[in-house]
């Protein structure tokens, strides 16, 4: 059993969760632990309070598995045109519909027994750069604060995710999130220090490939 948790707050991922948390990471750029970190913490903020299962955020937050742009509505195509091209439409439909890569749920068990440190401690926002700019110089509680890591790190070539924080999720003590589960430790959200990254077996062979590409 693996869960997401706060001191006074668990949640138990099920396998559902993680089918679709491996079909997110398939379809998002950037890094897949910090991917998945990310929306670990921000479920432990929302807590059930809009969506009833992590699958259910997720698919509302990552526009590669979210089914509302599939077809995209007019408004949807002038509002968001690389989301909604017909390329990325197919994409889309396609993994939807198809099981994940057995290396991508690997991936995804291992970080849910608590094998994958976090590298973005207090993230609950992650998009390509210009959009974390936009939600820093929006208004509220839910408006993007600073900016913890930005994958692939290094090269500017290729198209980065930033990962940011909020100003409800910047004060966190730490240890505040916790993900783990049977045959791991539970990693808190302050960097995890000195565990072995899962990545290290063949699922972060998958994932140094999908870097090279």
């Amino acid at each position: 059993m693996s869960t997401i948790a706060t001191p006074r707050w668990t949640y138990t991922l099920t396998p559902e969760d993680l089918e679709w948390a491996a079909r997110m990471i398939e379809g998002e750029g950037g890094d897949p632990g910090a991917v998945l970190w990310t929306m670990a913490q921000r479920f432990a903020l929302l807590r059930g309070d809009r969506f009833p299962t992590f699958r259910s955020m997720l698919q509302a937050y990552s526009s590669p598995i979210n089914p509302r742009y599939n077809p995209c509505s007019p408004a949807d195509v002038a509002a968001h045109p690389l989301d909604c091209s017909d390329a990325a439409q197919a994409r889309r439909a396609r993994r939807i519909a198809s099981p994940p890569s057995a290396e991508a749920l690997s991936f995804v068990t291992g970080w849910a027994r608590g094998e994958v440190p976090n590298n973005v401690p207090r993230a609950v926002h992650f998009a390509v750069g210009p959009q974390v700019v936009r939600c820093q110089a929006r208004e509220g509680s839910d408006a993007c604060l600073e900016v913890v890591g930005k994958f692939p790190a290094g090269n500017p070539s290729e198209r980065q995710n930033w990962h940011a924080t909020t100003s409800r999720t910047s004060s966190w003590p730490a240890g505040f999130v916790r993900v783990g589960g049977t045959g791991g430790a539970a990693v808190a959200a302050t960097g995890g220090a000195g565990l072995v990254l899962v990545a290290l077996g063949a699922a972060g062979l998958w994932w140094a490939s999908r870097r090279r590409a």
